[in-house]
């Protein structure tokens, strides 16, 4: 299975009608939310398809978020944990659903330098 996080700063319109399922993990400064794409309408682009979005906040008011989009190759669902370094992880895939597992692993930064699989992309304010 091939996935990418691609940092994104908004969903279109379709895309927003498109999410389904939200999945909401916190850790001491931080709030991860995942939306997953609807299994039957997800958004495409080349060989991929758009699994989740993922954002990531303070959860401040005035604070900017960091918003990421998450594709993969093969059809799969994605689940949010946190992770024992104090981040977070999506993993991808299972074998009850015929398709390989997956991990994506999303680190925050003192600073909140949001990093997912060795990926900057982007500082929460």
């Amino acid at each position: 299975m091939v996935v990418e996080v691609e940092p994104v700063r908004g969903l279109t319109v379709q895309q927003v009608g498109q999410l389904a399922t939200q999945q909401l993990q916190t850790n001491a400064q931080h709030t991860a939310l995942l939306w997953s794409f609807d299994v039957e309408d997800r958004p495409k682009k080349r060989s991929m398809m758009a699994v989740a979005f993922l954002l990531i906040s303070t959860g401040d008011i005035g604070g900017q978020p960091i918003g990421a989009l998450i594709w993969s190759s093969e059809s799969t669902g994605a689940k949010l944990v946190k992770d024992t370094h104090g981040g977070f992880e999506i993993i991808l895939g299972d074998a009850t659903q015929g398709c390989s597992k997956t991990t994506v692993s999303i680190g925050v930064s003192d600073n909140g330098t949001v990093v997912a699989d060795k990926k900057s992309l982007g500082q929460v304010q």
